[in-house]
């Protein structure tokens, strides 16, 4: 009897060693691979972004100024809810200095505006540069002949508010889901252009008109 109750205990002990040798191997893989997905961000030059407490997607898109649609693809979202801790890739879809003189431009064309204002102005050249009728980067848009004052005037090279800052941010981030559908933009008490004033009217937002052709 005792023989028995002694092969049951080892049998017992070898069986629970073996289950837990199994889990803490599993548990071993699963943080080499999370480690090795980390390591693979860092040197692949991604920027990952760790969620805080009572974010969602929204919220990082604006603050880092980028699409909302871009950050769900890039990391393969199912929505915009996220946990706070989740580590996210940030695609750039803007480089820093196309962000910088779109603000510059946001600064000197919307000064006096509301940041709604603002907003608006930006989502424009945003609208611009996704149009077949127009060139195809920020840089292209914005220095195309003769289309915004500030480039001829020299007042684009003032350094943006951080206002016109984060209205770039927020305008990059929604233009999809709720920017303006504007390709135009002007203050009708500053300019005497009949072919301007002609086109369509979409809304009006403070002293300025956005329109499209």
């Amino acid at each position: 009897m005792k023989k028995l109750l002694l092969t049951v205990v080892i049998c017992t002990a070898t069986l629970l060693l073996s289950m837990f040798s199994a889990d803490y191997l599993v548990n071993k893989d699963k943080a080499n691979e999370t480690k090795t997905n980390t390591e693979h961000r860092v040197n692949s030059d991604e920027k990952v972004y760790t969620v805080k407490d009572n974010e969602n997607v929204t919220d990082i898109a604006i603050e880092q100024g980028v699409p909302v649609e871009d950050i769900i693809s890039e990391n393969h979202l199912e929505d915009e809810q996220v946990e706070e801790g989740d580590a996210l890739i940030i695609p750039e879809t803007y480089s820093p200095a196309e962000k910088d003189l779109l603000a510059r431009l946001v600064n000197a064309e919307a000064k006096g505006e509301s940041y709604e204002g603002k907003v608006a102005v930006a989502t424009v050249v945003l609208n611009r540069v996704e149009s077949e009728r127009f060139p195809d980067t920020v840089s292209e848009v914005i220095n195309d002949k003769n289309q915004f004052s500030p480039v001829s005037n020299g007042s684009i090279n003032q350094e943006a508010s951080e206002e016109a800052v984060e209205a770039v941010n927020e305008a990059i981030a929604l233009q999809e889901e709720e920017g303006t559908e504007a390709t135009f933009f002007y203050n009708p008490d500053l300019t005497n252009d009949k072919w301007i004033k002609s086109l369509p009217v979409i809304e009006v937002i403070g002293n300025l008109y956005f329109a499209t052709s």
